[in-house]
């Protein structure tokens, strides 16, 4: 666990993304999960960024997992419910961002 760091975050999903692979986020926060998004689009430019959270449609999510699942994107920013219910894709690093923004990267 470590202190939110713009670099740190940088370079582990970069890592990852250059490896082929992709990246969870977890921000349980609804109301602010957009803005989530645009801050790693400006600090990870090469991710393909999208989210999810339990408030969408079902219709939205399936096709946002599904979108994942087939790496369609390869950085998804994602809240506790629906991380459960995502299937396991080509993901070996996750960050999850705590409440005192901190952040465990897996």
């Amino acid at each position: 666990m470590t202190e939110w760091n713009d670099q740190t975050v940088h370079e582990a999903c970069l890592r990852e993304i250059k490896s082929g692979g992709q990246v969870y986020v977890l921000h349980n926060e609804v109301s602010s999960i957009e803005k989530m998004c645009k801050k790693l689009e400006e600090l990870i430019p090469e991710a393909r960024v999208e989210f999810d959270h339990g408030q969408m449609r079902e219709k939205d999510l399936e096709r946002i997992m599904l979108d994942f699942y087939h790496q369609r994107f390869n950085l998804l920013v994602s809240t506790t419910i629906i991380v459960r219910r995502t299937l396991q894709t080509n993901t070996s690093c996750s960050l999850v961002q705590g409440q005192r923004r901190q952040v465990w990267l897996t």
